[in-house]
């Protein structure tokens, strides 16, 4: 007879009062066929992942682990039933992840994460925690998730953090992989946290080197990693906002490389690409004439992608605010950008909807209309200038 434990996430965002959408168990003493004869199905028989009958929720034979090649699945495992309970939860990575509840409710925490979760302390388990690359990944994306409960990483947790990204065995994980646990920082609005921690322990810097060949630490001026904490921007926007202002001597040349280390999706390269495309254009566009503008703005695609284009202004705004000397120069530059975009997006476009009209005439008045636009909103802007 097999018992079973529910582990890791689920057990310790109950304590904390979290809402947790997954549920894992293991199961101690069991084999592959008295999970099969208690009515389990078999999911990953590489790691003897197995589905509950009734629940469906996922339930993995307890296991030990040891590290026989470079990167995170580099391990030989053993299933034996004889693997105990606290076998199982020393091989996890943190603390707060080796508590474990039986199906009466009573809490095993054989490696004191309860005491760790008290004082809001993220702390590895066992010296075996460098032995798996991708807990660099997943320590800052579990700060930044616990952020809100003004958790941290442990200063020996740390260290090894550093040893990881030293040995740079990370830098061969999937990309797709890494973009996993970033994308849950992104989605809990902690971008910030999560990739300071990764800036901290020279993640960001070894991406950077590494696809560049450049070496050096680099990092980002404190008050721009404040501004962008207390935008409000959502994730994404955050995300793209770091990378963008994580070298601001080095014209943003970095950003891309990051956001590919992270293995982010092509949308936010998209958004970066405008993003950068804006900072470059503000110092020329008090210069330019409406025509030139319309032609920037048409070359984004700012009117068909226009949540796309204000979300690259919100950030551009707050990267020139946080690193321009001459604010009042600064704020009246955006205005030109904000305003003579707006204008040129809500122009009245109605008197051209005549099917008879030739294509290139409504193309010629489309543009007439808008210049005129973007021109009055100039002109508001210098009155208030």
């Amino acid at each position: 007879m097999f018992s079973r434990y529910l582990v890791g996430g689920a057990v310790r965002d109950a304590l904390l009062g979290r809402e947790c959408k997954d549920r894992d168990w293991v199961v101690v003493g069991a084999t592959p066929d008295s999970m099969r004869a208690a009515g389990y199905q078999l999911k990953d028989p590489e790691f003897q992942v197995y589905l509950h009958p009734q629940t469906g929720e996922e339930h993995v034979l307890a296991r030990l682990e040891k590290k026989t090649q470079d990167g995170h699945r580099g391990f030989a495992v053993d299933f034996s039933p004889t693997t105990t309970l606290t076998d199982d939860l020393r091989r996890r990575d943190f603390t707060i992840n080796a508590i474990a509840q039986d199906e009466q409710g009573t809490l095993i925490d054989p490696f004191e994460g309860l005491a760790d979760l008290k004082r809001g302390i993220i702390k590895h388990v066992s010296p075996a925690f460098i032995d798996d690359p991708l807990r660099v990944w997943r320590g800052a994306q579990l700060a930044a998730r616990l952020a809100s409960h003004a958790f941290s990483i442990a200063p020996s947790t740390l260290s090894l953090m550093c040893e990881i990204c030293l040995r740079q065995e990370f830098l061969s994980l999937n990309s797709g992989r890494i973009w996993l646990e970033t994308d849950k920082a992104v989605a809990a609005n902690e971008v910030v946290t999560y990739l300071s921690v990764l800036d901290h322990i020279g993640a960001l810097t070894a991406l950077i080197s590494t696809a560049t060949e450049s070496g050096g630490r680099r990092g980002m001026v404190w008050e721009v990693r404040e501004s962008i904490a207390q935008s409000g921007l959502p994730g994404a926007a955050q995300l793209i906002a770091f990378v963008l202002a994580f070298d601001p001597l080095a014209d943003y040349d970095h950003g891309e490389t990051l956001l590919r280390g992270l293995g982010a999706p092509a949308r936010y390269h998209r958004l970066f690409n405008v993003t950068r495309a804006t900072l470059e254009c503000l110092p020329q566009l008090p210069s330019m004439t409406p025509e030139d503008f319309l032609h920037v703005l048409q070359g984004w695609d700012a009117f068909r992608r226009s949540e796309r284009f204000a979300s690259a202004m919100r950030i551009a705004r707050i990267i020139v605010n946080a690193v321009t000397a001459n604010r009042k120069v600064a704020d009246y530059t955006l205005r030109l950008l904000e305003q003579g975009f707006r204008a040129a997006q809500s122009t009245d476009l109605s008197t051209l909807r005549d099917p008879a009209l030739p294509g290139r005439l409504k193309k010629t008045r489309v543009t007439t209309l808008r210049c005129d636009a973007i021109s009055r909103a100039w002109l508001e802007c210098q009155k208030g200038a």
